[in-house]
């Protein structure tokens, strides 16, 4: 999704873990695939089929009581989408 890096993570990928435990990640995706908005992207017929799945698009952020601001809890630090 153009607006907003996200990429949509099918759920019968072979090792879902590496998609959330990996500080870095790289994603290849063809070209055709990119699409300018989340509307867009939700319209896709390959999303009306699916048991699972998430739109990945970044660093996590969450904060506790405290205030305290923690980056990448819940997957990468950093992801970088290569289109081919």
């Amino acid at each position: 999704v153009a607006e907003n890096g996200a990429v949509w993570i099918r759920q019968d990928i072979r090792h879902k873990a590496l998609y959330f435990g990996a500080t870095a990640l790289m994603i290849l995706i063809p070209r055709d695939a990119l699409v300018d908005t989340m509307h867009e992207a939700l319209a896709r017929p390959e999303l009306d089929d699916f048991e699972y799945g998430c739109f990945m698009s970044g660093p996590s952020k969450t904060a506790d009581i405290e205030q305290a601001l923690v980056f990448g809890a819940h997957g990468p630090m950093s992801i970088t989408v290569v289109l081919r």
